[in-house]
This record gives C-alpha cells, structure tokens and sequence, in this order.
C-alpha cells in the first residue's frame, strides 16, 4: 500500500451504505489478523475511519428523514382554548353583588 499520511482518504459520497460497510468489516478483519505491515496498517486505520464516518453520515441522514416523516404523521393538537371561567381572574366577585337585592 502507499504512504497516505499526506493526504486525506475519501469515500466517494454516492459509496452505498451497504458497500461501505462491508468495506469496513473488511478492514477491520485485515488489521485484526495483525499480518500487515505498520504502515500498511496505518493506512488501512485511516481508510477504516473514513468509511466509519461515511457509515454514520448516512445513518444520521436516514434518522433524520424517519423524525421528519414521524412529525408529519402526528396529528397537530390544537392549542388548549381558555374558557371565560378560566379566562376571569381568581378571587373576583361577580358584579352586582349588592346585599339585599
């Protein structure tokens, strides 16, 4: 493998979620089996992040779409109406409460 410390590894944004997970397994059983050489090791480590990262941009995308469609399918509750009895205020005597009328 070449020396990749001078640049970034990229995953290709329409990579599918799919393809890059399996990606990453592999990566992860390559470094696992401890046969690859310290270099070829680091760059397998930075592929392996970067797919991890992709990986988990898609997951959150995927979490956002469900929450979006979930608050579109709850129904809007309506704003609670106050009464006229709640509306007046507390410890107020109803008018014309004039003794001996």
């Amino acid at each position: 493998m070449t020396n990749t410390n001078t640049q970034e590894i990229q995953v290709p944004a329409t990579m599918p979620y799919e393809e890059a997970r399996q990606g990453l397994i592999q990566v992860v059983q390559q470094l696992e089996s401890g046969q690859a050489p310290l270099e070829d090791s680091l760059a397998l480590w930075e592929r392996g992040e970067a797919l991890a990262q992709h990986c988990q941009n898609i997951l959150n995308q995927a979490a956002q779409k469900v929450e979006a469609a979930q608050a579109r399918q709850q129904p809007q509750q309506p704003q609670p109406q106050q009464t006229q009895q709640q509306a007046a205020p507390q410890n107020q005597e109803p008018p014309f409460n004039t003794p001996g009328f």
